[in-house]
């Protein structure tokens, strides 16, 4: 009867997520600016979103090839990194002054918990109305995922 009802809360929980939408979700730029994620999804593409952080050696392995998946697919992709328990002066002396930060933002705890986010690095990919197709998609099957 137990193992019924941890199924049924999962099966619950997964529809729940799987409805999930970031747009409203808050998150703030480097230069401590709290904006909504809709200003960051694109409209016309969609957007992967990295989840990790400057403390995190996973998150920094798989840094390259994750923006890489932007580069690969600049019309179906845009790839932003999130990061959770940073600070902007650690992620800006980890990765110095590039274009690149302008796709660099703090995660709140907020994104955290409506994500549901325990692991690092968790990768999301959410459509142009930012709406989750996965949470925690597995980096290699994003180009099957975006076409």
């Amino acid at each position: 009867m137990r193992i019924l009802m941890l199924i049924i809360a999962l099966l619950v929980s997964l529809k729940a997520l799987a409805q999930t939408n970031v747009s409203n979700i808050k998150v703030e730029d480097l230069n401590r600016d709290e904006l909504a994620m809709s200003a960051i999804i694109d409209d016309d593409r969609h957007t992967l979103i990295s989840v990790g952080g400057t403390w995190c050696k996973p998150c920094l392995l798989q840094k390259p090839f994750v923006a890489s998946l932007g580069q690969q697919y600049p019309q179906y992709l845009k790839v932003v990194f999130l990061f959770w328990r940073d600070t902007p002066e650690k992620i800006k002396l980890k990765f110095g002054a590039t274009s690149e930060l302008e796709n660099y933002f703090l995660a709140t705890y907020s994104i955290i918990e409506q994500l549901n986010i325990n692991t690092y690095p968790t990768h999301i990919l959410v459509d142009a109305k930012g709406n989750v197709i996965s949470n925690d998609v597995s980096i290699n099957d994003v180009g099957d995922l975006i076409k």
